[in-house]
């Protein structure tokens, strides 16, 4: 839900033509798992395209049931 929102919000400000910035801040991957927290990307346990897809197709009671696999460390 997270990413799929902003992505379609970052397709709707591509049709802008006089806008200059955009400025989005998400606590969605805040890495609250882990002690201490670098400067970094860390990866993610699944290509966010490949979920983003999986969420279009699948069952919302299968998707929850796999979501503590796919956010476990």
């Amino acid at each position: 839900m997270n990413v799929a929102s902003v992505k379609k919000l970052l397709a709707l400000c591509h049709k802008m033509k006089k806008l200059q910035s955009i400025v989005h801040v998400s606590t969605a991957y805040a890495n609250c798992n882990r002690n201490d927290v670098a400067e970094m990307i860390y990866p993610p346990p699944i290509q966010p395209a490949k979920l983003l897809e999986a969420s279009e197709w699948m069952d919302d009671h299968v998707f929850d049931a796999l979501t503590n696999k796919i956010i476990s460390d």
